[in-house]
């Protein structure tokens, strides 16, 4: 998750740092490296808080639940600047001026699989942001328009491919 100027008072740590722990069976966690976990975001009057994992997953968690009170019961962060102010007026107005992908296609494969992958998007007209890290290459295909999967024609195809070639996937994701 991104925060996109909001503020993001809980991050996930650098995959690198001793702080990133991933216990079990967990596969393709460094994308998380460095991700917002919790993003807190002005909305009209009030504010949105949006978690990027299950604050309350089965139904009790030590770490998040005070991270949860605080989002439901908690006072709002520090004042924002007067929406109707000039900086606020001009800041908005730079930023609709900015395409901005939502939803995108996420695609992580093998890292021996990263050139089977990249030749597979090629042919299918795709590109997008590629980032490794340990033995893992993943795809960010950008999703302008921010549509689901069923209004996208390629990503069926795209898996389709993936498979047909033998891409070792770990993880494919549509909107």
């Amino acid at each position: 998750m991104r925060a996109n100027g909001a503020a993001a008072p809980v991050r996930f740590p650098s995959a690198s740092t001793r702080d990133f722990f991933v216990s079990g069976y967990a596969d393709g966690a460094e994308a998380l490296s460095g991700s917002a976990a919790v993003v807190d975001e002005p909305v009209g009057d009030g504010r949105t808080v949006a978690f990027g994992f299950e604050p309350n997953f089965r139904a009790f968690t030590d770490g998040t639940a005070r991270i949860l009170r605080n989002a439901l019961l908690g006072a709002a962060p520090a004042a924002f600047e007067d929406a109707a102010s000039e900086p606020a007026l001009a800041a908005r107005a730079a930023a609709k001026a900015v395409a901005a992908p939502h939803d995108p296609v996420r695609l992580v494969v093998k890292a021996s699989g990263e050139r089977a992958a990249a030749a597979v998007l090629e042919r299918q007209g795709l590109s997008g942001r590629v980032v490794r890290t340990r033995g893992r290459a993943s795809f960010t295909i950008p999703n302008p328009g921010g549509k689901a999967g069923d209004e996208l024609p390629w990503t069926r195809t795209l898996a389709s491919e993936l498979q047909r070639t033998g891409v070792p996937v770990v993880m494919y994701q549509v909107p």
